[in-house]
């Protein structure tokens, strides 16, 4: 499992995307009147998100996702997604005006992405906070901090992501 990043897709499909036949493509905002090195982009990050992320990554999208400003409009865009391999988590950008409600916005999105509201974690001292409960957490060194995440962390890591998607299910 590797862990990926992307933001600012800025999607705006009119009609399902079929990666089989990109000239068909219709955008109701095209990126590329913005700068000529956004022409096409949903088919770079559909080519590259092939060519690298697999099934079981995770991918971390922080936003940007659509243009549409209603949840219905963002219909395409969300199943775009839904192509793509690997976990999706996701929290609404500045842009994403058609993020309405966690509830309603999470029963619209495909089963590979996982979205992300008021649902957090936070070390302080040996403890996390994770949806106002806390738990036992791994405690670092100012040394180890400095050198990045270790394996131990990711672990943990990775396992509050599954108990919270378990939690999330049975709601």
């Amino acid at each position: 499992m590797r862990f990926f990043g992307i933001s600012d897709l800025h999607l705006s499909f009119t009609k399902p995307a079929d990666p089989s036949n990109w000239e068909q493509v219709e955008l109701h905002k095209p990126m590329d009147i913005f700068n000529p090195e956004w022409h096409r982009h949903y088919q770079k990050i559909y080519e590259n998100w092939w060519a690298l992320v697999q099934p079981d990554d995770i991918v971390l999208l922080p936003g940007d996702i659509s243009w549409a400003t209603r949840l219905e409009e963002a219909r395409h865009d969300v199943d775009f997604l839904g192509l793509l391999p690997g976990t999706i988590y996701a929290v609404p950008g500045s842009h994403d005006y058609w993020w309405q409600g966690i509830s309603k916005t999470r029963a619209f999105v495909p089963g590979n992405v996982k979205l992300i509201q008021n649902d957090h974690a936070m070390v302080f001292d040996r403890q996390k906070l994770i949806n106002g409960e806390l738990a036992p957490f791994i405690r670092v060194s100012k040394e180890q901090a400095a050198s990045g995440i270790t394996d131990e962390e990711l672990d943990a890591l990775i396992q509050v992501m599954m108990e919270q998607e378990k939690h999330q299910e049975l709601k």
